[in-house]
């Protein structure tokens, strides 16, 4: 759990060090693990450093729907970007996974694990209207951590 922390407050630094070039997008979507073969809602915050590298956030949240346990995620990935029209634009992911696994045991005992790893996947993201709205498509696989392919999908709002 240190390891979250730091990563968190790291992520917060970087984020507060370039508020001249930044811009701050929030959303979220849908996301489906196909190695647990689950359903889940996502909630994502991606900061734009420059016109080639973001940095991204996200909360992954599995409706698994299995009794006195939860599956959820916690994604931080630096984007770079290769393609940008000013409407769609394509980017290469590569960061951290913290799958978190938590539900009682037997004895009625809450326990939690959390395991780390690599992701390492695509994206895009496709202007809607002039308002800064975007939508997102993203495939990502992760290696340790909850190993398996997170395919995403869902809107983002400038701030």
């Amino acid at each position: 759990m240190k390891t979250l922390r730091y990563a968190f407050i790291l992520l917060g630094l970087t984020f507060m060090a370039n508020t001249a070039n930044a811009q701050l997008m929030l959303g979220g979507g849908v996301a489906y693990g196909i190695d647990i073969e689950e359903l889940a809602l996502q909630v994502r915050g991606v900061y734009s450093f420059n016109e080639t590298w973001r940095g991204q956030a996200d909360f992954t949240y599995y409706l698994d729907g299995i009794e006195d346990i939860s599956f959820s995620e916690i994604n931080l990935n630096g984007n770079y970007i290769f393609s940008d029209n000013g409407t769609t634009l394509f980017y290469a992911l590569a960061g951290l996974n913290f799958g978190i696994v938590s539900g009682e045991d037997i004895f009625g005992n809450s326990r939690s694990n959390t395991d780390t790893g690599l992701n390492i996947g695509a994206g895009g993201n496709f202007a809607i209207g002039d308002g800064g709205t975007m939508l997102f498509g993203e495939a990502k696989f992760s290696l340790g951590g909850t190993e398996q392919l997170l395919l995403a999908a869902g809107v983002l709002f400038s701030l």
